[in-house]
């Protein structure tokens, strides 16, 4: 009897302080397993991490183009990274205005985003007399994603082999070739007008309606010489065109056996790329958490092998960075088609 517990024994199992007891003791029993739940709930609330749904990715180019296949790559990696589709919408026109235009006043939400060229969000926005946008405060640029350079290639029937002997086939000859490009204003065009600025020589202008049949023009001889990407290393193999050099600071793994054209004429380098951007006044977290995304997608075995395919790289840089590329690149193509008088009406 020294160690009974009167509160317990001595009052009826019906008594009213019992049943007081025995209320409180459930409510705290209730109040516990409740408190343990709270995690679980916690981990079944909706996903709040961006994206939450499906992102479109605006292609200023038609389906089958180079930027297409890259923006291709680019979302199937986006996609395994994020967890959300990101879908293709290819909005081609008016050298990538009508894409760029779209994405310019979308909601900012992340939602609908701009693969934007260097031809379009630096070249054109550099040399076009009244642009309907500017790269810099219309969108935010958030990341590059991938680059290639370019060739010099000539007809099979162009006496030269290397950059030295055509440049002194074009003093001999002034005026007597042709080159090609994909359209006025664009990257292919401005390097012909600078590699004649550098040399002192002179070619004639033949534009086309896309890169692509410029350089079948100059396979069929009906131009002499054009600037295209390091895919067309497919024509070189075939014999069917000549590569004089590359536009790449050092000699590329993508073009065996062709050197830069910064060896015989330095500074001569130009990369061809495309970028991520978001309308502008997109959340700074969207834009982080993309760089976030493509820097993963990046790295996947299927995108370096896709992107290494279609003769590009991945490309990652700050975001300042970023930034600054574009504005030097518009800065040197403003220079160079004010000089040969290009202009974007």
């Amino acid at each position: 009897m020294l160690f009974r517990r009167p509160w317990i024994s001595a009052r009826p199992a019906d008594s009213p302080s019992a049943t007081r007891f025995y209320s409180r003791w459930l409510r705290l029993c209730v109040f516990i397993v409740a408190t343990a739940a709270i995690p679980v709930a916690t981990l079944a609330q909706p996903r709040t991490v961006y994206p939450t749904r499906p992102v479109s990715l605006l292609v200023p180019f038609p389906a089958g183009s180079g930027a297409d296949v890259i923006a291709r790559i680019v979302a199937k990696g986006l996609e395994t990274a994020a967890g959300q589709p990101f879908i293709v919408v290819n909005r081609s026109g008016a050298t990538g205005v009508i894409a760029a235009d779209s994405v310019k006043h979308a909601a900012p939400d992340g939602y609908t985003l701009l693969i934007g060229t260097n031809a379009t969000m630096a070249a054109y926005w550099a040399l076009k007399t009244h642009p309907a946008f500017d790269t810099l405060k219309d969108f935010v640029a958030v990341t590059p994603i991938a680059s290639t350079y370019y060739l010099l290639l000539v007809n099979p029937e162009v006496p030269a082999t290397t950059v030295a002997q055509f440049v002194d086939y074009l003093k001999a000859n002034p005026g007597k070739l042709n080159y090609g490009s994909g359209g006025v204003g664009g990257t292919p065009h401005l390097l012909g007008e600078w590699f004649k600025q550098v040399t002192g020589t002179d070619m004639r202008h033949i534009p086309y309606q896309g890169t692509g049949p410029a350089t079948q023009a100059t396979v069929a001889n009906q131009v002499q010489v054009t600037f295209d990407q390091l895919i067309a290393m497919n024509f070189v193999r075939q014999g069917q065109l000549r590569a004089l050099g590359t536009t790449s600071p050092k000699p590329s793994s993508l073009a065996p056996g062709v050197v830069p054209i910064a060896q015989t004429l330095p500074g001569f380098e130009a990369s061809s790329w495309l970028g991520l951007f978001a309308p502008a006044r997109a959340p700074d977290a969207i834009a982080t958490q993309l760089r976030s995304y493509w820097a993963t997608a990046s790295r996947q075995p299927d995108v370096m092998t896709a992107l290494e395919r279609a003769a590009n790289a991945p490309m990652l840089m700050p975001q300042d960075e970023f930034v600054r590329l574009i504005k030097t690149e518009a800065e040197r193509w403003r220079g160079i088609g004010r000089k040969a008088h290009v202009v974007i009406e």
